[in-house]
């Protein structure tokens, strides 16, 4: 796996150079440094700011340039901006435990003294789901709990057209706003979401974009959290008329998304930076963090190492969007070169510069997009490759969904054993063919016969579960 090791230290208000032209992905571990991570390389500058001591990140607010910082020991709460000149405002204090507390938003700008910081409540609270507002300025927080019957809050809220939307209950969509002062509460209705993350795992997240909502429900194989491997990635686009999610193939050729914990938000693509209609997402894998992209055009996935171990959702790397580059004029996008580091593949994925010819007089030959190989040589990749690789194999793209079952024909693969009894009884269990066997073995404290390829060990109680064991196919 490709590493950068580069990495440089400064004190103070020093940013990293290129700061200003660029997105950026920070990380703060409840030390007085703060990690700047550079996507186009991977290279590591960290701060050292004195007020990140002994605090931890509760959230990324208006576009990563400000974090809500609270001292669990004291209850201290203040907004920190991150880039120069370094700036914080105090905020009431806040006794809620962190593990009740979820995604924050803002209402306004931090140079406005009618700024509002809200901060959703988790799933964790025993007591009905809340939010939690205050003004710059204020003494205390405010709890608000849904004035509408049979409907509650749930922890997920987004900043869109200078409003707060919060998804509530039985699919109920609820907007925050605040008018002379006063928080505002209107109920939209029921948002119809029948086909979103139907019998899958995955988790969900809202990104406003050029002036529409979407939802994006990432897919994982297994329910793991946060280290189970990403599979796919559903857009939807609200239809405020009909109150429906509409599935979309296109986030648009000049847009990014830039996703990270609870956090996302639109940008538009760069010229050898962020490639057009790709979502860029931040994942904690079970050996080191991850940067993965999601190409919308051609549904493959890949991604690099940005840090070389998995972090916790309290220091996760969040991005931070330079005031200096957030009207960034849009650029062609038949300019983008796809040059993410993708060192390692979690899908078979196109080469970069696929689509490019040498210009300038030279004859370049150009090469075969994956989707266009014949059915015959895309089976033919199928049958050499890793049980894990075929699961995986019909996501790559539409061409590769085609092929019929590539897993019928590995050659080994996981069975389940079920021993419900001491006298001998095996149950099997072929989860690819959904087919259940029975087989009688001899008494558990002898050795089997050296026509069968396995002996179970000696058995306590009345049931035993062997999961994971390499049957070879018939």
């Amino acid at each position: 796996m490709f590493t950068n090791n580069k990495s440089s230290k400064v004190d103070g208000d020093s940013l990293p150079p290129g700061f200003s032209t660029r997105p950026w992905l920070v990380q703060g571990s409840r030390g007085d440094t703060l990690i700047f991570i550079d996507v186009v390389n991977q290279s590591r500058h960290e701060t050292i700011i004195p007020e990140l001591r002994g605090k931890t990140c509760l959230g990324c607010l208006h576009n990563g340039e400000w974090l809500l910082m609270l001292d669990e020991s004291t209850a201290e709460c203040f907004l920190l901006h991150i880039t120069s000149p370094r700036t914080k405002i105090p905020l009431p204090p806040l006794h809620e435990p962190l593990e009740f507390l979820s995604k924050c938003e803002m209402l306004g700008s931090p140079e406005n003294s009618n700024c509002t910081v809200i901060v959703a409540s988790s799933f964790e609270v025993e007591e009905e789901q809340y939010l939690l507002h205050c003004h710059l300025g204020a003494d205390e927080w405010i709890k608000l709990v849904s004035p509408f019957d049979d409907i509650s809050f749930r922890d997920i809220i987004i900043n869109y057209n200078k409003k707060i939307y919060v998804s509530a209950s039985n699919f109920n969509l609820i907007v925050l706003d605040m008018v002379d002062g006063k928080i505002r509460l209107q109920l939209m209705g029921t948002v119809e979401s029948k086909d979103i993350g139907a019998q899958r795992c995955g988790r969900s997240r809202f990104v406003e974009s050029s002036g529409d909502l979407f939802y994006l429900w990432i897919e994982e194989l297994g329910c793991f959290g946060n280290d189970g491997p990403l599979t796919n990635i559903a857009v939807y686009c609200l239809d405020f008329e009909a109150m429906s999610w509409r599935r979309v193939e296109s986030i648009g050729s000049d847009r990014s998304f830039l996703l990270s914990g609870l956090y996302g938000f639109s940008f538009p693509s760069m010229e050898g930076m962020l490639q057009g209609n790709c979502v860029y997402l931040v994942w904690s894998c079970c050996d080191s963090e991850r940067l993965f992209k999601f190409c919308l055009d051609d549904m493959t996935i890949s991604f690099c190492q940005i840090l070389s171990q998995p972090t916790k959702p309290w220091c996760r790397a969040f991005w931070s969007v330079p005031p200096s580059i957030q009207s960034i004029s849009v650029v062609d996008e038949s300019t983008l070169p796809n040059n993410l580091p993708s060192t390692e593949l979690l899908k078979i994925n196109q080469p970069d510069g696929l689509d490019k010819h040498i210009e300038d007089g030279r004859q370049g030959n150009s090469l075969m997009p994956w989707d266009d190989l014949p059915l015959e040589l895309i089976e033919l990749i199928a049958s050499n490759l890793s049980l894990v690789d075929r699961i995986r194999f019909s996501a790559v793209c539409k061409e590769f969904s085609k092929v019929s079952s590539p897993i019928e024909q590995a050659k080994v693969w996981p069975w389940l054993m079920h021993m419900s009894k001491q006298d001998g009884t095996c149950k099997l269990f072929d989860p690819l063919r959904c087919e259940e066997y029975n087989m009688q073995v001899t008494p558990f404290d002898t050795l089997m016969k050296s026509d069968t390829s396995f002996a179970p060990p000696k058995m306590v109680g009345c049931s035993y579960l062997l999961a994971m064991m390499t049957m070879t196919s018939s």
